[in-house]
């Protein structure tokens, strides 16, 4: 007897569960629930092109975010769920129910895969349209927890925005994010990051710098290009040609990616 009753409260918890679900989805506009499906799809474009391009150049960058856009995609799974929302979002990498979404997914990939500095560019246009999909999304809704998740989604995606033009750099080309710019052997940026030398890039064509150490330790070799000392901090990247160049740069910041 205490078993049937359980099972018919069992039962009936998952019947109210699923008329709550039906209620809360007939709560939402098409609008509403077009752009909750649209927007997961979205952010699973962003995480699969930084995963693939972090696997292409290994740039820190892309490692850090594509942790980031997965809790997004869980953040949406959470309100598809909640309003009873079918899920269209294939689970495998690289593929999009979306057609227009594949194609910019498909578009994003090879124009990444060129170069480094290509890369991050792609990852600043992947930032900036979220950023425009999401503004729209919340002006279409009235729904607090969808406004809630959007906008949280939001603010990620200006840090993580931030994180790619530092990247960049000011001249639109290779560094390392989240310092400031020091003098690269023939042209390029090179970027000292959290004091421990130019861990990612230096010179020109997205030569990467091969850390030997943190702090005051010997200097990584710049393929090509010379040395980017790591015992000088931020504020050295000399070539092989000029050892000894008065130290350029500011102290260092930490910054927040």
């Amino acid at each position: 007897m205490k078993t049937n009753l359980r099972n018919h409260a069992q039962w009936l918890v998952a019947g109210l569960f699923s008329v709550a679900a039906t209620l809360l989805a007939s709560a939402l506009t098409p609008a509403e629930s077009t752009s909750v499906l649209y927007m997961k799809q979205e952010e699973k474009v962003a995480r699969d092109v930084y995963q693939a391009l972090f696997n292409r150049w290994e740039h820190a960058t892309f490692g850090n975010i594509v942790t980031a856009e997965q809790r997004h995609m869980d953040a949406i799974d959470r309100l598809i769920a909640r309003y009873g929302l079918t899920d269209t979002t294939p689970v495998e990498p690289g593929r999009f129910s979306i057609p227009e979404l594949q194609k910019l997914h498909d578009d994003l990939l090879a124009q990444g895969n060129a170069s480094l500095t290509d890369a991050l560019q792609v990852g600043v246009k992947i930032e900036e349209a979220d950023i425009a999909d999401l503004k729209e999304a919340i002006g279409l809704t009235r729904e607090p927890m969808i406004q809630r998740v959007f906008g949280n989604l939001l603010r990620a995606s200006g840090h993580h925005l931030s994180a790619y033009q530092a990247a960049l750099g000011g001249d639109g080309k290779v560094g390392c994010a989240n310092a400031p710019a020091t003098a690269c052997p023939r042209g390029g940026v090179c970027r000292a990051s959290d004091g421990v030398g130019c861990p990612s890039v230096c010179g020109r064509d997205g030569e990467r710098c091969r850390e030997a150490g943190a702090g005051n330790r010997p200097s990584a070799t710049c393929p090509k290009d010379g040395n980017c000392p790591a015992g000088q901090g931020p504020k050295g990247c000399v070539s092989a040609q000029e050892p000894s160049p008065s130290p350029v740069g500011t102290p260092l910041r930490r910054g927040r990616r």
